[in-house]
């Protein structure tokens, strides 16, 4: 709804997500905010790791693109667009199947100090303290 409060003026933090068609290589650009920074659990991973997991290249299949009127495949790419001063960072350590719930028990390599880097027009790096 794009109103502030202490709350978001210190946890929030936002993605841009490019979306390019395979048909006519339209990029289209998502905004997402979040608060908490959702990341998967790898097998003998960093938490830096886990980020750019989280923000790889995804294939989607049977996209509509609004530009060539086609039903085609999309590659989507994330960018932290922005860094909240405080950084909130939950595990993804449950994979969900058909055949029930199933916790990752990997360990996770979680640096004392995190540096991370905003990408895209403005470029900001920001240093987070682990606790």
């Amino acid at each position: 709804n794009g109103e502030t409060s202490p709350i978001t003026d210190i946890f929030a933090g936002e993605y841009i997500f490019t979306k390019t068609c395979s048909f006519c290589n339209n990029k289209s650009y998502n905004l997402e905010k979040f608060n908490i920074m959702r990341v998967p659990v790898l097998k003998k991973c960093g938490l830096m790791d886990c980020i750019i997991k989280t923000l790889e290249e995804d294939h989607i299949d049977g996209y509509f693109c609004n530009e060539c009127q086609q039903t085609t495949n999309i590659r989507r790419q994330g960018e932290i667009s922005k860094l909240p001063p405080v950084l909130v960072i939950q595990f993804l350590r449950f994979h969900y199947s058909y055949e029930g719930t199933k916790k990752i028990n990997e360990e996770i390599n979680i640096p004392h100090t995190l540096r991370l880097e905003v990408q895209g027009a403005i470029q900001k790096l920001s240093n987070y303290a682990a606790w």
